[in-house]
């Protein structure tokens, strides 16, 4: 809104625009330098809860924070990168309450080292290494010293139709010294932010973050962490799809899902037990964040 647009003039730079607005992508950046110190923080909470999602920060120098954020919109997807000295980052219960688009943030470290704690899990990041985020839960962020870390916001359907659960997925690290598709990954999700920022268009960046989504869910596919056979978590893919295309249907039930799947109800329930969850509180959760 107009209160909004005033604010976040008062940390942003000159607007970049990389040659005509309606074809390429656009870089917007913002420095609370700019901000008078005492505003700072709260300027910096309201910006990222307007660009990305709401977060409460605590930096380690209040006085010397200036913390700068360049950020892009790519379709549906968000792609931006933080430069930041020591600082927390909180994502609570509160600001789950006020979050309304269910994204899944990878947060690629690609200068210094952080640290992520959700569902129970620390993912600590060393360059090139990266992680995911749930914005649908809680969870907390640690940068050590000076950082820079690019985000990239995906949609959470859009990231089930590729990862299948990805909440089994939050606070895993994904190590770039692994080599292979984690490597490639991690170097993709740099390659795709360094061209946005020296103009690229939109519709060539669209396809190319689709693109790059496959890379990371190959990058997952290498985990040694998944006991499921290859036919129960095809059946589990198959079902959270047709339940995806289905949410808005008041009929939809655990047996309507098995029917539509072709198993039966049984199988359905043994299929979904590794999540921890059965089918009907995947349901309900799911149209809540939909909500």
């Amino acid at each position: 809104g107009t209160f909004a647009r005033r604010f976040f003039a008062q940390g942003r730079g000159a607007r970049t625009l990389f040659g005509n607005a309606d074809q390429l992508i656009t870089v917007e950046k913002f420095s609370a330098a700019a901000v008078p110190p005492r505003r700072r923080l709260e300027y910096w909470n309201e910006l990222a809860a307007h660009t990305h999602t709401p977060v409460a920060l605590q930096p380690v120098d209040p006085q010397s924070y200036a913390p700068e954020l360049e950020s892009a919109r790519i379709g549906d997807a968000l792609i931006g990168c933080v430069t930041s000295s020591a600082a927390h980052i909180s994502h609570t219960r509160e600001h789950v309450a006020r979050t309304t688009a269910p994204m899944f943030f990878l947060q690629l470290q690609q200068e210094g080292q952080s640290s992520h704690v959700q569902n129970g899990r620390e993912a600590r990041l060393k360059e090139g290494d990266f992680t995911l985020l749930d914005n649908t839960r809680p969870y907390h962020s640690y940068c050590y010293g000076s950082t820079v870390i690019i985000a990239l916001g995906l949609p959470a359907p859009a990231v089930r139709l590729h990862l299948g659960c990805p909440e089994d997925l939050v606070c895993v690290p994904m190590s770039a010294a692994a080599g292979g598709a984690t490597a490639f990954a991690s170097e993709s999700v740099i390659r795709l932010w360094q061209q946005c920022r020296a103009g690229l268009q939109e519709a060539a960046a669209i396809g190319l973050s689709q693109a790059l989504m496959h890379l990371i869910s190959a990058a997952y596919a290498t985990l040694p962490r998944v006991p499921t056979s290859p036919s129960r978590l095809s059946a589990r893919l198959r079902a959270i799809n047709y339940i995806e295309g289905h949410l808005a249907d008041t009929t939809l039930t655990p047996t309507t899902v098995a029917a539509g799947c072709g198993m039966t109800p049984r199988h359905l329930h043994r299929i979904f037990a590794d999540l921890n969850q059965t089918v009907a509180c995947y349901i309900t959760r799911r149209r809540l964040e939909e909500c």
